[in-house]
């Protein structure tokens, strides 16, 4: 499981609560908090499922989200739209961990 999580989702006691179950530990785990690459929010919403199915929606994935806003959610079923999402949310995550590591570097110093 790889989840990608803009810095400010990762402050608040329900967020907390919520990856607990996804600690980083855990193998093949990995969860990474950051920034846009131009230093925004990151604001992608998106899962993959099985290399078959790309789920993205303008939902943010709360109680309120889903029960007080009014968004879309998109389901589509085709192996190469899968891998061409992939690519770029591995692209996000990885940054994402370089500014993990670049963040935990200058609070060692």
């Amino acid at each position: 499981m790889q989840m990608s999580l803009d810095s400010t989702q990762a402050k608040g006691v329900a967020e907390r609560d919520l990856l607990a179950p996804w600690l980083n530990d855990k193998t093949g785990n990995s969860i990474a908090f950051g920034h846009s690459e131009k230093s925004a929010i990151m604001h992608l919403k998106m899962v993959i499922i099985d290399g078959v199915d790309v789920v993205t929606c303008s939902t943010n994935w709360s109680a309120g989200g889903e029960s007080r806003q009014d968004n879309q959610l998109t389901v589509i079923r085709d192996p190469l739209v899968c891998a061409e999402a992939r690519s770029r949310i591995d692209i996000i995550h990885d940054d994402m961990l370089k500014q993990m590591a670049a963040h935990a570097a200058v609070a060692h110093d």
